[in-house]
């Protein structure tokens, strides 16, 4: 298991996709996604929240599974992917074959 107390926006995003939990040193957040989905955790600002914080994660593996396993409610990291391929379903006689469903692209 790895921990990493998060500051930083940026953290909150990827941990769920790495199927990661989030200890958040905030006591707001801009991006309750993560909070809500129970992918990250606000755990304020005080200097023993992040050292109980990760001892209970690092203690109980059934809550860390918990936070890891909650999805990520930013995305699967597929959107272009489908996107592309519904454009050349879309306007297949105008796209070119390496750009269709068929093609290097292909969602399926």
């Amino acid at each position: 298991m790895r921990l990493r107390p998060d500051r930083l926006r940026r953290i909150q995003e990827e941990a769920p996709g790495l199927s990661k939990p989030a200890l958040v040193l905030r006591t707001t957040t801009e991006r309750s996604e993560a909070v809500e989905a129970g992918a990250a955790r606000l755990i304020g600002t005080d200097p023993e929240a992040p050292v109980s914080w990760a001892t209970r994660l690092l203690d109980d593996p059934a809550e860390y599974r918990r936070m890891a396993s909650a999805g990520n409610p930013f995305g699967d990291g597929r959107a272009a992917a489908r996107i592309l391929a519904q454009l050349a379903e879309d306007f297949a006689a105008d796209v070119p074959v390496w750009l269709t469903a068929s093609g290097p692209y292909s969602t399926t």
